[in-house]
């Protein structure tokens, strides 16, 4: 039977906990149900009043690569780009997991109609212009929360040693910071809607991990060859 190759040559294999993961499921569909209907929490107007008390000279870099970030465009470029690179470097592996991540981020589409909450009005915080659409969860954290998260992953796994992987860990959480920062900032989205979103967003990351490393763990690298004819005596 073909060996597969060394650990050292697939990479470290990147696990996360399916309780952890299915407590995320449950933080971001109880958060849903508080953030459900045309209520206006006391957390969210205070949360948005302070962020958008920023200076704006400071605020508005930040503001604009956050934004950026969570763009829909930007990640069907960069997960497009992923998928082709990979395929020409032939990493199974990480090829599932580019995939499985852009069709859990096409499936979670439909969750703003779930929830039916209304994003922030004129009334209620500054407007940078009018959005369509509803509020939870914020669809630019998720997308954030997807592309930079999948970077990490697929970083990681090329990465030896604990202190650079949390590094990694922390440009991911700095990415969403800046991603809720923006859509806080613009008023396009309240605080539960960001983090709504970036509970989404890591959740189909990290889902998308360990079923990669499943799939290429349980299926053989290459058919087993043929087994060897004995010369007849």
């Amino acid at each position: 039977m073909t060996e597969r190759p060394p650990a050292s040559t697939r990479g470290p294999e990147i696990a996360f906990s399916w309780w952890a993961i299915a407590s995320q499921v449950v933080l971001f569909a109880a958060l849903g149900y508080i953030a459900h209907g045309w209520n206006t929490l006391r957390i969210d107007l205070s949360i948005s009043a302070r962020v958008q008390s920023f200076d704006g000279q400071l605020a508005e870099p930040i503001a604009w690569f956050g934004n950026w970030l969570g763009e829909r465009s930007l990640a069907i470029v960069l997960l497009a780009m992923a998928w082709l690179g990979l395929a020409l470097l032939k990493q199974r592996r990480d090829l599932w997991f580019v995939a499985l991540v852009a069709t859990g981020r096409l499936i979670a589409n439909p969750l703003k109609g779930w929830f039916d909450s209304p994003r922030p009005s004129a009334a209620e915080v500054e407007i940078a212009r009018v959005y369509d659409g509803l509020g939870y969860p914020s669809g630019h954290a998720m997308t954030s929360a997807v592309v930079v998260g999948a970077a990490a992953i697929l970083v990681a796994r090329r990465t030896q040693g604990r202190v650079a992987r949390w590094r990694l860990w922390g440009c991911w959480i700095v990415g969403l910071t800046m991603t809720a920062f923006a859509r806080i900032w613009y008023g396009a989205h309240w605080f539960t809607d960001t983090l709504g979103g970036a509970i989404a967003g890591i959740a189909i990351v990290v889902v998308a991990a360990n079923l990669s490393g499943t799939i290429v763990r349980e299926a053989p690298d290459a058919p087993p060859a043929p087994p060897r004819q004995t010369p007849g005596p």
